[in-house]
């Protein structure tokens, strides 16, 4: 008896031992299959926080640069973010389903992990493609914006400095002083970086509605404004303001600030349609007689 019952006790020992082991072993596949779901949640966290974040952008851009030429590109961007949207519900609704016939199959799982990582790669780069592309456009958008912000801006500062001893010189200055606080207020209204447009979240996403326009409308006015004030303050006749806001429109997309003669000559030209060489030349000479050009001698 006492022998049988030594056998018995054996035969539970080693039974225990293999359900432990059995246990073990799934144990680790299921922490296998907890890391598999760990790994792709994050992914998907990845691509899904980028797609809202890159949605979210859009629709503040279609709103700020609606009736530019900007818009185009956008709307473009808009479609391709809807396509990726469809085509990940799409991708839920078929997973979903697979999902549902695992049942802890090492090899179906391993082909859902593949199948719904080479998508999230996928979507995740085309999705980081659409964000430098919407970036690229408001960039070229923008740059545009500081460019004619920057004329007022200099245009403002060089009038400033004829008005000294002028007649009426108090009003002129208040004057001047108004526009420069104009172009600040618009430089704050506008978010002239993407980075401005993210942090805007004291404003509603309708108050970006027309946004780029108006700001650029209210740009032109204030210049067409300031050649009033210069040519009725005989600072400077009509055709000489136009050529100075020319050549710093020419200085901002060439990039420098010093120009040859002939070369200044020939691009203002090219800007200010039916002037010959000749008046060119002489305009150019004019402004710098007045000390709104430096003109430079160099003797070889």
């Amino acid at each position: 008896m006492e022998g049988e019952e030594i056998i018995k006790l054996e035969d539970l020992k080693a039974y225990l031992s293999r359900e432990i082991e059995t246990l073990r072993v799934k144990k680790q596949k299921l922490e296998h299959f907890a890391s598999i779901v760990k790994e792709i949640d994050e992914k998907e966290g990845v691509f899904l926080k980028s797609l809202l974040k890159l949605e979210g952008l859009n629709e503040k851009m279609l709103l700020c640069f609606d009736g530019s030429e900007a818009y185009k590109g956008l709307q473009a961007i808009k479609q391709d973010i809807e396509k990726v949207k469809f085509e990940y519900r799409q991708k839920e609704s078929h997973l979903q389903g697979e999902v549902a016939k695992l049942a802890f199959n090492d090899e179906a799982l391993d082909r859902y992990r593949e199948d719904l990582r080479s998508f999230l790669y996928a979507k995740t780069k085309f999705v980081d493609d659409l964000t430098r592309r919407q970036r690229e456009v408001f960039d070229e958008a923008m740059s545009k914006a500081r460019d004619e912000l920057a004329i007022v801006h200099r245009l403002i500062d060089a009038l400033a400095k004829k008005i000294e001893g002028a007649s009426k010189e108090s009003e002129l200055k208040e004057f001047l002083t108004l526009s420069q606080k104009r172009i600040e207020e618009i430089k704050i209204e506008l978010p002239l970086r993407v980075e401005d447009l993210e942090k805007a979240y004291e404003r509603t996403v309708e108050s970006f509605k027309g946004l780029y326009e108006r700001a650029r409308s209210e740009v032109l006015s204030l210049k067409e404004e300031l050649r009033r004030f210069a040519v009725e303050s005989r600072l400077i006749e009509e055709d000489e303001v136009i050529a100075l806001e020319a050549i710093y429109e020419i200085t901002y997309e060439m990039k420098t600030k010093d120009l040859e003669f002939n070369v200044a000559s020939e691009l203002l030209k090219k800007k200010m349609l039916g002037v010959s060489d000749e008046e060119a030349q002489n305009i150019l000479l004019s402004l710098s007689k007045k000390g709104f050009l430096a003109l430079k001698l160099i003797v070889d």
